[in-house]
């Protein structure tokens, strides 16, 4: 694994996958501590925090926050092979923001409306970006991600609430994909998928028999600025999402 190389490859795609970074060891562990969490904690946690899908709506399709609640998480975020190629890709020193879980439940994952991350998070410059560990295979019927190449050479794009808990904000206008062609990002376990926060990315629901789960790590350079202002309207509109959500 040489980051040079895949940060290349990241600078020139908006994303990358390292194959077998992790091992099936190092999975099995993240997965029992994953567990532990599910059980010990989520059942705590306040909304905002924890996204299940509408229906059946008890199946859960995101977790934010484990690294606040798991040493496992914690020191998961600062893994060196993790941070060698992200620091390879952009300038400045990793921060670590958050460590999520995104599931697709097997039939029951709905899909993943397309958008940036980036407008969720509004920094400048936009040095942001996500690590995810793959811990069931990704496929084209499970919904694996997919990434618009080079789209994140783009400005953020228009966004608008989405209506979809968990991915509050989606592209207003359908982008033409003749300039960024679409990329599946198939995975085995322990691969991991390294995207821009620029990237348009989206994913379909899953159909399949196999589930297909992720742990997410969103990171910042030391050098990117957040757009308060900018991230307290894209707050509200999320609060605002959860209160219809919660009276309906």
């Amino acid at each position: 694994m040489n980051p040079n190389t895949l940060a290349e490859t990241f600078n020139a795609d908006g994303y990358v996958v390292v194959p077998g970074l992790f091992s099936a060891e190092e999975i099995a562990e993240i997965e029992v501590s994953l567990a532990a969490h599910i059980r010990d904690v989520v059942p705590h946690q306040p909304a905002g925090t924890v996204y299940y899908e509408d229906d059946p709506p008890d199946v859960i399709k995101s977790v934010f926050k484990l690294d606040k609640h798991s040493a496992t998480f914690a020191t998961l975020a600062y893994d060196p092979r993790v941070i060698a190629i992200l620091e390879a890709a952009i300038p400045g020193e990793m921060i670590c923001t958050d460590v999520g879980y995104f599931a697709k439940a097997a039939h029951d994952g709905s899909v993943t409306p397309p958008h940036q991350d980036n407008a969720f998070r509004n920094y400048h410059p936009p040095y942001t970006l996500k690590a995810s560990i793959a811990l069931d295979p990704h496929t084209e019927a499970n919904g694996a991600m997919i990434c618009l190449n080079g789209s994140h050479l783009h400005d953020i794009f228009p966004h608008r609430p989405s209506g979809v808990m968990s991915f509050s904000q989606t592209l207003t206008d359908e982008v033409d994909v003749t300039p960024y062609p679409e990329v599946s990002l198939c995975m085995s376990p322990g691969d991991v998928a390294i995207h821009h926060g620029n990237t348009i990315h989206k994913s379909s629901a899953n159909q399949s028999d196999q589930s297909r789960r992720m742990i997410s790590m969103t990171y910042k350079s030391s050098l990117a600025i957040q757009d308060e202002a900018a991230f307290g309207r894209v707050t509200r509109e999320r609060v605002a999402m959860h209160a219809a959500k919660a009276g309906e």
